[in-house]
């Protein structure tokens, strides 16, 4: 059993969702959405940062958490939806320092995470033309 989402008023989180497609067994549809892999797709927010488990989330035994900027963490998110293939070879990058870095948290260099977000950027803008 993957953990529970809880909230709670007024905490800063990011949080990522599949949407619902399917019915639950009754004759209503469960119709909206479901926090990704438990509790797991609730990541705290502190000083506009979280942290996300790489290489993923089904290898937690060696995958390590991941410090990266909101606007990061966000950008990529939007460039996988439209974009699957280019927006894993960037977060390739991230995994590959995960790979290297025997620290139990990876905090990301500020020239990585902002080319990590112009390449997420260029990802949106190209699929936008």
């Amino acid at each position: 059993m993957s953990p529970q989402a809880d909230f709670e008023v007024g905490e800063d989180v990011l949080v990522f969702l599949n949407q619902k497609d399917e019915t639950i067994g009754l004759n209503y549809p469960a119709a909206g959405y479901y926090v990704v892999a438990g509790g797991y797709g609730k990541r705290k927010i502190e000083d506009n940062k979280t942290t996300i488990l790489y290489p993923a989330i089904d290898d937690a035994d060696e995958a390590k958490l991941v410090e990266m900027p909101v606007d990061l963490a966000v950008k990529l998110g939007k460039a996988s939806l439209k974009d699957k293939e280019s927006a894993q070879a960037l977060e390739g990058q991230i995994k590959t320092l995960v790979w290297d870095n025997t620290d139990t948290k990876v905090i990301l260099s500020e020239s990585l995470v902002e080319k990590l977000i112009n390449e997420s950027q260029k990802i949106l803008d190209k699929n936008e033309e």
